[in-house]
């Protein structure tokens, strides 16, 4: 009796996201709160890297912020915070 060959079911999903934060007219203020965004996803996915049992192992592989991009929407401006997440599946 032979057997299967071995198959690679590795996967890696990049999942790519958007933060925003609420621009008060603080510079000192706002800049915490992004520093915040960063520590609290990344404390989120510490928490449960599976994702609720999507994945194996996920984590933060990119975060970015450009204090000159702003979005504006309800007239109010919004900081505008990019991360990534790549999530591990075998």
């Amino acid at each position: 009796m032979g057997s299967a060959p071995a198959r690679g079911y590795r996967r890696f999903w990049d999942i790519a996201g958007r933060l925003y934060i609420k621009d008060t007219g603080d510079p000192k203020r706002l800049l915490s709160l992004v520093w915040q965004a960063h520590d609290d996803l990344y404390n989120t996915l510490s928490k449960d890297d599976t994702l609720a049992g999507a994945a194996c192992a996920a984590q933060v592989t990119r975060f970015g912020y450009d204090m000159d991009t702003f979005a504006e929407h309800g007239g109010a401006l919004w900081a505008v915070v990019e991360f990534g997440v790549t999530a591990e599946e075998f």
